[in-house]
């Protein structure tokens, strides 16, 4: 199963060569941005992270991760007949940096460059890019032979 978003333009690429899109709920396009596999890799290395206290294994397992997410979404949001998933592989990346925001992670290191991180601020950013991302994925097709 594909975890690609189908935007109205994929829609109508699909049409136009005599397939159809799935329906999909806005539950399921949310969930379908979140990119689940690197955020297990990242909640597990925090946990061990934590006893090491390395601000650079810190980072360098964040900028890795970080790097996997677009290779890891294009690799599953791919279709036959339709371009990347621009869209969805940067929004997954946004989410993968506020979910690691929210946890803390590297950015609890920051104290050196006068950052001083709280963890209400990861809060704060996660619950807004998540009602932003809500309102992008919720505006209805209006042309889509698709039905809801």
């Amino acid at each position: 199963m594909s975890r690609r978003v189908f935007s109205l333009k994929d829609i109508q690429l699909l049409e136009k060569n005599g397939k159809t899109a799935p329906e999909q709920e806005l539950t399921q396009k949310v969930i379908s941005y979140i990119p689940m596999e690197i955020v297990t890799a990242w909640t597990a290395i925090f946990g061990t992270l934590v006893s090491l206290d390395s601000t650079e294994v810190y980072w360098a397992a964040f900028v890795i991760l970080g790097m996997l997410v677009p290779i890891y979404m294009w690799k599953f949001t791919n279709e036959p007949d339709l371009p990347a998933a621009k869209f969805q592989i940067i929004g997954a990346t946004g989410a993968f940096i506020a979910w690691v925001f929210a946890m803390g992670g590297p950015f609890t290191k920051l104290e050196d460059v006068g950052f001083v991180y709280n963890p209400q601020y990861g809060t704060i950013v996660l619950a807004i890019y998540a009602v932003i991302l809500i309102i992008l994925l919720g505006k209805k097709p209006e042309t889509s032979t698709v039905k809801n």
